[in-house]
């Protein structure tokens, strides 16, 4: 089976759950944790020397707790809404995400699902784009499939970047990327080896400072790049997309809002999972958008996964 009609995925921190990656509200806890972590902290002072001598600033370790009691108190449920509340605090923030980012990809390297977790990558590769079973790399990049992501990390990029070398070798996976479109809303964590000019290197894991800082600096945060003109090629993959589907997604009003999703849009039909999430939840997230199960929007079960999810619509997305 492969994908002929324009079709647009719209991943979620659920989309990337399965491969190691924590939710919005495991996050929180995370960067909260990090004040106890000697590593993490001594690679803050580095990243962040404070002045020499005497001096009534305080030190980068002092700015991060002084962070960590702030979200403790918060009561928000995502780092992106700190990080809009307290923007003085976004830089050791995203210092923070990339760190534990990039250490959840040190510990898969392969992307592979974990235990009890659908592997919706493998299954999309196979089942959707046909991966199995092309004879070359252009019937893979001829799905008309393009991919938006509200997330920072890069597994879906490694997942076919490793699949496709493995197969067809390193020029034609590089091939895939400059056919199918994986927009970052929110920037990503890393610079990926085709973007610094280079075939030779594979997904390599800086964990050092240096590094951290720099792939830190491409994190944005909601509303920091909302009306960017950059956001206009990201827009249009949703104008003439036959099929939108949300795999993992929270339908948080201010993401819902940076899409500016025509959801009435004619010869459009929408998919979306809810895992997790109580039926009254869902009703309110549909009343957001103004729509309704059923007619133009398809809604997954509270308790399908994108991996299930996938799998029931797979007659329908082709």
């Amino acid at each position: 089976m492969a994908i002929k009609s324009k079709t647009t995925i719209i991943l979620g921190a659920g989309a990337s759950y399965p491969y190691g990656f924590p939710l919005g509200t495991e996050l929180l806890k995370q960067i909260i944790e990090l004040k106890g972590n000697s590593d993490f902290l001594s690679k803050l002072e580095t990243a962040f020397p404070g002045p020499m001598g005497k001096t009534s600033k305080p030190s980068a370790q002092e700015e991060y707790q002084e962070l960590t009691d702030l979200l403790e108190r918060s009561g928000l449920q995502s780092i992106d809404a700190f990080m809009v509340a307290q923007p003085k605090m976004a830089e050791k923030s995203k210092f923070a995400i990339a760190y534990l980012l990039l250490h959840c990809e040190e510990k898969n390297p392969n992307v592979n699902a974990e235990k009890n977790r659908g592997d919706w990558y493998r299954y999309l590769y196979n089942e959707y784009l046909s991966g199995a079973s092309a004879p070359s790399i252009k019937a893979i990049i001829d799905n008309e499939v393009r991919f938006i992501t509200f997330n920072y990390d890069v597994s879906l990029e490694r997942f076919f970047f490793n699949a496709l070398d493995s197969k067809f070798g390193r020029s034609d996976a590089l091939l895939f990327f400059k056919s199918i479109p994986i927009k970052h809303i929110h920037g990503k964590i890393r610079i990926l080896p085709w973007e610094a000019g280079t075939t030779a290197a594979d997904f390599l894991f800086h964990l050092d400072t240096a590094k951290i800082k720099e792939y830190s600096q491409g994190i944005n945060y909601v509303h920091e790049n909302k009306n960017d003109s950059s956001m206009d090629a990201t827009r249009a993959l949703l104008t003439d997309s036959e099929n939108i589907v949300f795999l993992g997604f929270g339908y948080d009003q201010r993401n819902v809002e940076i899409l500016r999703v025509d959801w009435h849009r004619a010869n459009t039909h929408f998919y979306g999972t809810f895992f997790g999430m109580e039926e009254g939840e869902v009703e309110k997230k549909l009343r957001l958008v103004g729509v309704k199960n059923g007619g133009n929007f398809t809604c997954g079960k509270t308790d399908d996964d994108s991996f299930v999810f996938l799998k029931k619509i797979a007659n329908k997305i082709n």
